[in-house]
């Protein structure tokens, strides 16, 4: 299980921004490299004409997200999302917090004993209901299935 979203609160947004992009561009560059190595690459196999194919992936699904049609047991890979907040008055800028995790269904038999930090990740959950399923109800995959979150408006689970 990976937890994500340390921010270091010395640094200012827009530096947390560039420093977020920059990031996003060197895995994108990696993964590129590394694509055009492969017979199966998808990709062209020019740098220039691979990067253009993927931006115009990206921008193509900001108007027709790609949809799976079905699943494939033992895949799972996600198509990566990026949200884009187009205004200054970002929600979480207040520092009001407006949903509380109140559950979370997570496969994995071993309910995390062979994870080098099950204590951390279980006190920083500390108050939170955990479900443990099967990763057999999750088609065999272990991970987070589900977040449930309190809101003023109701609970709203994320899946």
């Amino acid at each position: 299980m990976v937890l994500d979203g340390a921010v270091d609160p010395s640094v200012s947004n827009y530096q947390q921004s560039l420093m977020q992009a920059i990031g996003f561009n060197t895995a994108l560059n990696a993964f590129i490299a590394d694509c055009l190595t492969q017979r199966s690459c998808p990709l062209p196999k020019d740098k220039v004409a691979a990067t253009q194919s993927i931006i115009n992936l990206f921008s193509s699904t900001a108007y027709k997200p790609l949809v799976r049609k079905k699943k494939v047991k033992g895949d799972s890979r996600e198509f990566l999302f990026f949200i884009q907040w187009l205004k200054t008055d970002h929600p979480s800028q207040d520092g009001q917090s407006h949903a509380k995790i109140e559950k979370i269904v997570i496969a994995d038999e071993d309910q995390l004993a062979d994870s080098w930090f099950k204590n951390e990740i279980l006190s920083a959950l500390d108050g939170v209901n955990i479900k443990w399923i099967d990763p057999s109800d999750n088609d065999g995959d272990n991970g987070i299935v589900a977040v449930h979150l309190s809101t003023p408006n109701g609970v709203v689970v994320l899946d």
